[in-house]
């Protein structure tokens, strides 16, 4: 990169802090892994989501109220597939109270703000890198 250029650059930087002012850092939203136990979580997003394999998934982007990993984020998916969609159904009615039976009706929840509260557990699986944990949410129930 010549001077002039690096200049500019560094000139369109300076226009920026002027234009936009003090900013705040971006929040973290990384899902984490969380120690074993029971937690209350909010929900903060959600969208339908395609998975590798071509199954498509209603995903609630979640954060923890209470415990240890407040403020952490962990998704939950609820299949849409054929297999998954009577316990997709199931699972919605009984920790959100919504009561579906199309799975175009998913589209159109809002459940961001919606409380419950479930287990979270450590599954393992072989990576293609070697041995992998990641945290899962387990036995979802509605907040008390």
């Amino acid at each position: 990169m010549n001077e002039t250029s690096q200049l500019e650059l560094e000139q369109q930087l300076a226009q920026w802090d002027e234009q936009y002012g003090q900013q705040e850092a971006a929040e973290d939203t990384s899902i984490r892994r969380y120690a074993p136990g029971r937690y209350r979580f909010r929900v903060v997003s959600h969208s339908l989501y395609k998975s590798s394999n071509d199954n498509i998934a209603f995903r609630v982007m979640c954060t923890a109220v209470n415990g240890p990993e407040v403020g952490g984020r962990l998704p939950y998916d609820f299949w849409l597939s054929e297999a998954g969609w009577p316990f997709a159904m199931r699972d919605i009615s009984k920790v959100f109270g919504v009561n579906i039976t199309r799975r175009t009706e998913v589209a159109q929840l809002d459940l961001v703000g919606a409380e419950f509260c479930c287990v979270v557990a450590d599954d393992e699986y072989q990576g293609k890198n070697g041995p992998v944990t990641k945290s899962v949410m387990k036995f979802l129930e509605k907040a008390d």
